[in-house]
């Protein structure tokens, strides 16, 4: 996937830069898209004076850097934003008086960063798994920013998004229903 947008980059740059010979009309340097070929002094890791490649790279820049400072932000959030003290925003809640599947979640997730276990479990046990699926997608993201490339597990979960979203969802749905049942049984 990466290869076939590194090709229609480059094929972009080359029909609307002035800087090839022969002008507007020239194809004979225009890389083939079916083909992996650069213009000739270009590498695509590297960034140079013209403009849009060098913004394309800043683009890449910032995406690395917004990655690698998303997971230690969220933890900084979490454990100095007074979410104990907000009022319930949960609309679900305020309509029918029980907590919705995700209710707890940030409590959770602040007694895990205390370390206290049970605490956390006591609230939600999908903020602690909120936590550890955005921990493992940190670190699997940190991973490939430092080997330049993606992984087998990116690859397979990427195949299978749109099922491991429905999984997800159904077994959101499943815990939420059945806290309701139990919170309404007492």
């Amino acid at each position: 996937m990466a290869a076939v947008s590194r090709r229609k980059f480059a094929v972009f740059v080359e029909r609307f830069t002035k800087r090839r010979r022969g002008g507007w009309g020239d194809r004979e340097r225009t890389p083939n898209v079916q083909s992996a070929a650069w213009p000739v002094g270009r590498k695509p890791e590297t960034c140079n004076s013209e403009p849009l490649l060098a913004a394309h790279c800043s683009l890449k820049m910032l995406k690395k850097l917004g990655i690698i400072a998303s997971f230690p932000a969220f933890l900084l959030a979490v454990r100095f934003i007074p979410f104990d003290r907000l009022p319930c925003t949960c609309g679900f809640f305020l309509l029918t008086g029980y907590p919705c599947p995700a209710c707890g979640s940030t409590r959770a997730v602040m007694a895990l960063l205390r370390l206290d276990f049970d605490r956390a479990m006591q609230m939600n046990l999908c903020g602690i798994a909120s936590v550890a699926i955005f921990g493992l997608w940190w670190a699997v993201a940190i991973f490939e920013i430092a080997a330049g490339r993606r992984t087998r597990l990116h690859d397979w979960a990427e195949r299978r998004f749109v099922v491991l979203t429905a999984v997800g969802l159904g077994i959101l749905l499943a815990f939420g229903a059945l806290r309701i049942a139990l919170l309404a049984s007492r």
